[in-house]
């Protein structure tokens, strides 16, 4: 009698309910249920988002040879990154 106690209190259940308002997991344990939901996105945010995030084609162009030069072995990585860190501090200190 104790031991299916046991057994039912360690068990647990899981559903996933597929709704209007998204995706939802619910997990029943002895004292608690937790429920788990989707986060719903807007792509025309994550995507405004993303282009305020990139470099101008202008940066990236500079930056890719950077690395380019690092690759290559022309400078090395550390200075490469040195100076490309030093540039960007620089840029942001100017636009303020």
């Amino acid at each position: 009698m104790a031991a299916s106690g046991v057994q039912e209190a360690r068990s647990e259940h899981t559903e996933q309910v597929h709704s209007d308002r998204g995706r939802t997991a619910s997990v029943r344990l002895p004292f608690v249920t937790a429920q788990f939901r989707a986060p719903t996105v807007d792509v025309g945010s994550v995507v405004r988002v993303v282009r305020s995030s990139l470099p101008t084609p202008r940066r990236a162009l500079y930056y890719g040879g950077l690395a380019s030069l690092a690759a290559l072995s022309v400078i090395d990585w550390p200075v490469a990154a040195a100076i490309g860190i030093g540039t960007e501090i620089a840029r942001r200190e100017a636009a303020d």
